[in-house]
Order: structure tokens, then sequence, then C-alpha cells
């Protein structure tokens, strides 16, 4: 989104380092990446681009920032006194300041994972929470990313995943299967989730995603692992450090079962496509069309019994 402002209203001017205030809405928590460099690129080449930044009042002496954290930071740890500011207007609303927080900053490509999360998050809420498939078009991100990012911020407390997405010990796509994992074992186990707290669990399973011994693939099996493993099984994975929860989905045979099943299932919605299709030209490929129709007709029906009697 752009913003047309006009020349009179804008203006570069020297401010106090200590009159210029890091926004509370920016998504990045670390502004000290790579603080050196930008410290050594401020005293070499000097200020090559303003701070950008709108006065909290009309008759305020301060300033809060819209883009240049990094180079705040970098100019209070020089010990510089007076940074180049940029004014811009004050934002009508907390939309349009995160919008222009996101537009303004060119290095928001450098976000972290839980950076473009909660600035999506914090977006989407903004706007009043609207339907994830619209909403991710209009800021032109896949529908996927989308209901990841909200599903993890509504779920986990910064502290847990912040530092683990920085060090890429932990993925978005871990973590929304993790939710879902532990939703699936609180539907089919929910003594388990109940005796040992699900923040017990969630930390466990945090834990083994840092150290590999529990991926995304392996959660994707959240619903037939959370009810065909016995609590038993789930216990003495939960309590093994070292043990790969692959590893027990293949051991009780969870994972080919389901495999299984769902390959049997297509085959048979490929059957019913093709049973259209059969042409007879012959009295010989009629019988022969009869009596195979008739032989798996009576196949399907006693196996259409036999589930609905069990």
């Amino acid at each position: 989104m752009t913003y047309a402002i006009a020349p009179e209203k804008s203006l570069t001017i020297l401010v106090p380092t200590s009159n210029v205030f890091p926004n509370p809405l920016n998504p990045r928590k670390n502004d000290g990446i790579n603080t050196e460099e930008m410290q050594s690129i401020i005293n070499k080449r000097g200020w090559e681009e303003p701070l950008t930044a709108y006065k909290k009042h009309e008759d305020s002496e301060y300033y809060v920032l819209l883009s240049g954290h990094r180079r705040l930071f970098a100019a209070n740890e020089a010990g510089i006194t007076e940074v180049p500011v940029f004014i811009r207007p004050k934002p009508a609303n907390p939309i349009e300041e995160i919008e222009r927080i996101g537009s303004l900053q060119s290095g928001r490509v450098n976000w972290s994972q839980y950076e473009w999360a909660s600035y999506t998050y914090n977006l989407w809420q903004e706007w009043g929470k609207p339907a994830k498939t619209k909403f991710a078009k209009d800021i032109n991100l896949s529908v996927n990313a989308v209901t990841n990012y909200i599903l993890i911020m509504e779920y986990y407390d910064r502290n847990e995943i912040e530092s683990g997405l920085q060090k890429k010990e932990l993925t978005i796509g871990s973590l929304a299967g993790l939710v879902k994992w532990i939703r699936a074992l609180d539907n089919f186990k929910p003594s388990l989730v109940t005796g040992l707290g699900e923040d017990m669990i969630r930390k466990v399973m945090l834990e083994k995603i840092a150290n590999k011994t529990v991926t995304r693939d392996s959660l994707r099996y959240f619903n037939s692992y959370c009810r065909e493993a016995s609590i038993e099984d789930i216990k003495k994975f939960l309590r093994d450090k070292t043990m790969l929860l692959s590893d027990q989905i293949q051991y009780l045979n969870i994972q080919r079962k389901y495999q299984d099943f769902n390959g049997h299932m297509r085959s048979m919605g490929m059957l019913r496509n093709r049973i259209p299709n059969i042409k007879v030209e012959t009295q010989h490929q009629r019988n022969s069309a009869i009596e195979s129709l008739e032989t798996t007709m009576k196949e399907l029906q006693a196996k259409l019994n036999e589930l609905k009697g069990a």
C-alpha cells in the first residue's frame, strides 16, 4: 500500500536519540541483530538514509519509529546523541500503522518466521478477524501460511517459540502440527492430558522438535497415532528423549495401516470411475462383464454388511 505525503508535511530533521522510541507494533523483537556491522556502517558512511518516524503528538518532542529500528539501536549502542529523522504524518489508526511498518521496512524480507507470524496476526486482529481466505489474498500470502501464523500466535506464548524460530530449531509447520497433535491427544486420551497437564506435554514436545526426535512429517499422523497408540505407548514416548515419533509410529504399524487404508479407498474411487466406461461389443464380453460385476457386487455387499455390523 502506498501513502502519498504532502511535501509541506514531510521533512528530515536532527532529533536527540533519546527522544526517538521504537514502535511497539514492530514485529521484530530483537533490534540488536548485526548491530556491530550497523555501527561500523554508520561510523564510516554516516547516515545515508534517515529514520522514519512520526510525532507522538503535534506539540510533542517525542517520535515513534515506523522504520529504522536496527539503526536506532546501533546509534544508542554507539553513543550517538542525534539521529536524522524523516517525519511522516501520524497513522490514523493501528491498522494503518501496522501496514506502514510493513511497507516501509524494506528489510522485512529478512524477518524471522516469528516476526512474520506476529505481523500477520496483529494485522488480522486489527482488521476485525476477517475470513482467512480473503485476508490471505489481501496481504498476498498463502491461505496455509496465514492459517498457521494465526494458529500458533493464538496458542503459544512468545517466550516458548521465538528463540527456537530464530535459531531455526522450530518451524511454523512443526508448531502448527504440534497444536493439532495435542488437540487430538486431548480428544482421544483426555485422562493423559489431564493427568500430565497440557503445559507439560507441550514443553516436552517442543524440546523433542528442537532435538529432531519429532518432525513435521511425523506429526501429520496426529489423529491415527493418538487414537491407536495406547496410553502406555504415549507415556513411553514422552519419557524417552531419544525416541523418534516416526519410529514408534512404524513400530505400532500405524502409518502403514493408514497408508494402506487410504490406498484402498483411492482404488475404490478409481473402480467407481471405471465402471461406467465398460463397453461391450460381443455377447462373450457381455457375459464376462455381467459375471465380473455380479461377483464385485457380492463382495461389496458383504463388506458393507460387515462394516455396518461392526
